[in-house]
């Protein structure tokens, strides 16, 4: 398999994940929708930004595959590429960088507009409010830390292999 190959099927395969979890967010926010006492319209944005952002990550992965492999096989031309371990390393670091990244954004997107949809609900106290914003500051720090790694793991995939062919080569 060519490095192209292994990140076209990458793609595929984080955008089958992405899927899943977007049925994972509708079955949480179906009961969300049913039960909260939000607005139509507050639930209405909560319930489509959990489901529809992981889709359109799940879309952009999945047809712009050949693009995103493109930009992660920065080894030379395609046809006919060998596969050396520099080139997987650093096809496959991109990769995981770029699934952690997208994951995260899309439970970001969700977090935040349930958040939205949380502040516009009335009559909270004021320990109880206290509490949700804990909390939420948490899950900030959270899937930011996410967005973060994946994107540090895509800038360092040349250095990431790097050190993995210096440490395989003194073995």
């Amino acid at each position: 398999m060519t490095p192209r190959g292994f990140a076209v099927l990458t793609c595929r395969l984080v955008a089958v994940l992405l899927i899943a979890f977007a049925l994972q967010q509708l079955a949480l926010n179906a009961q969300t929708f049913a039960v909260s006492g939000l607005g139509l319209g507050a639930r209405t944005v909560s319930f489509a930004a959990g489901m529809f952002a992981p889709l359109a990550g799940a879309a952009i992965l999945w047809f712009g595959a050949g693009r995103i492999a493109g930009f992660a096989d920065d080894s030379g031309p395609v046809a006919g590429v060998a596969l050396d371990e520099t080139a997987f390393v650093r096809a496959g670091t991109a990769l995981i960088g770029l699934a952690v990244a997208s994951l995260a954004a899309a439970a970001g997107i969700a977090f935040e507009s349930l958040m939205l949809a949380h502040h516009t609900a009335e009559g909270h106290d004021p320990a109880y409010a206290a509490a949700i914003e804990r909390q939420a500051l948490e899950q900030r720090v959270h899937y930011l830390a996410r967005i973060a790694l994946g994107v540090l793991l895509i800038l360092g995939r040349d250095r990431i292999a790097g050190w993995l062919g210096r440490s395989s080569a003194t073995r």
